[in-house]
């Protein structure tokens, strides 16, 4: 089995502002539209030119031309739930693609990731709750393609304001259980931040099924009344090296 490698890539998306009061944590509750981006975590000699574009049903999306590494769209609104997104190369070729109902008055991220032989795009619910000027909101999601040589299965993930060994409490837990399958996230953490200055706060991750150390306290840098994102991939098309990616999502301060 070849050994699994995480890098951390500092890149840090910041997203317009929601508008609207209410909702909670992974359950939006604004407007009547569905409000989707899309985020390309696709690179190197996956991607000619160095660029990707997202279409919405047959036009390209709001923002979406022309998206390097780690760049995201803005939220566009969408008045029907079903959508069809894809990632396009700039010649026109298809990356990858998703059809899916999207709740109205909700927001979500597509993601294009590099899969196993060619290149995924899954989708995964926003939050648009409000958080205070002085707390911040972390949360991972599994983004690894699995292979047969090299499957980790689902994760386990910790996370801690400091560089302290994890614990049974530090797990942040998958809506569903205690691990994180592919394509599924855990629930926002939140961590005392101040608005003005970076604040550290420390991700592990580990196989679920063998306890192996696959990510040891990565630093994300976190700014309070913000929540984030963090998204496991694998660094290229085919290949074992992992990276994370933290994300901006959209913050509403209370």
């Amino acid at each position: 089995m070849r050994k699994l490698l995480f890098a951390l890539a500092g890149a840090s998306i910041a997203a317009s502002a929601l508008v609207g009061c209410g909702g909670s944590l992974d359950n939006p509750a604004f407007g009547s539209d569905a409000h989707v981006r899309g985020v390309n975590l696709l690179y190197g000699p996956d991607v000619p030119g160095g660029q990707v574009n997202f279409f919405a049903n047959q036009n390209t999306a709001t923002g979406g031309a022309n998206l390097g590494y780690g760049a995201a769209s803005p939220y566009a609104e969408y008045s029907n739930s079903e959508q069809s997104f894809r990632f396009l190369n700039q010649n026109g070729g298809v990356y990858a693609s998703i059809q899916e109902a999207f709740r109205l008055g909700s927001y979500s991220t597509v993601y294009l990731v590099p899969g196993l032989t060619d290149a995924r795009a899954f989708s995964i619910p926003d939050n648009s709750a409000s958080i205070g000027s002085n707390r911040a909101a972390v949360r991972v999601v599994n983004g690894i393609a699995q292979a047969t040589e090299d499957s980790i299965g689902s994760i386990d993930v910790f996370m801690r304001p400091d560089q302290q060994p994890v614990t049974v409490n530090d797990r942040l837990n998958d809506e569903s259980g205690d691990n994180l399958p592919y394509k599924n996230r855990t629930g926002y953490r939140e961590f005392d931040a101040p608005s003005n200055q970076d604040q550290t706060v420390y991700v592990t991750v580990k196989r679920n099924n063998t306890g192996e150390v696959l990510l040891d306290r990565r630093p994300v840098q976190v700014r309070g009344g913000r929540f984030y994102t963090t998204i496991l991939t694998r660094t290229q098309v085919g290949q074992s090296n992992l990276v994370a990616n933290t994300i901006q999502d959209n913050p509403i301060r209370r």
